[in-house]
């Protein structure tokens, strides 16, 4: 296992999480627009509902843009320095593992929250899609 190839790697694949936020922020355009234009409290409901879902896709989007910073950082120093990050983070009162984890468990987790990411994602231009249907059919 290369440290320093396994980090730039991850960091590489977790950059795409900025397309998915700007995908999410665009989608939250369009609901919030729609939501101003239409009547039907159904449709309505399902805008709030991608507008909410983009609130957690924010989340997660800077939570994977922190990590994509971290992993570029960190990219092929020791474990030491991996394990200082955790000492830091838990200084700074952040909830963090005590565990001394390996840079695959982070690049795991990692991964993991780029996944609710575009779960989120997902599931907010469903609402939407599925709103902008209804009102288009006129249901």
């Amino acid at each position: 296992m290369n440290v320093q190839v396994d980090s730039s790697l991850t960091a590489s694949f977790l950059e795409s999480g900025q397309m998915l936020a700007k995908a999410g922020n665009a989608g939250a355009v369009v609901a919030g627009i729609t939501g101003a234009l239409v009547y039907s409290a159904a449709v309505r409901l399902l805008l709030a509902g991608s507008i909410l879902c983009w609130l957690f896709e924010c989340w997660f989007a800077v939570r994977v843009r922190i990590d994509v910073s971290l992993f570029r950082q960190l990219a092929g120093k020791s474990q030491g320095e991996w394990h200082r990050l955790d000492e830091l983070l838990i200084d700074w009162g952040f909830p963090c593992s005590a565990e001394d984890r390996s840079v695959t468990d982070r690049s795991r987790r990692a991964v993991a929250l780029w996944r609710s990411q575009a779960v989120t994602l997902a599931i907010q231009l469903f609402s939407l899609v599925t709103a902008v249907l209804l009102e288009a059919t006129g249901i």
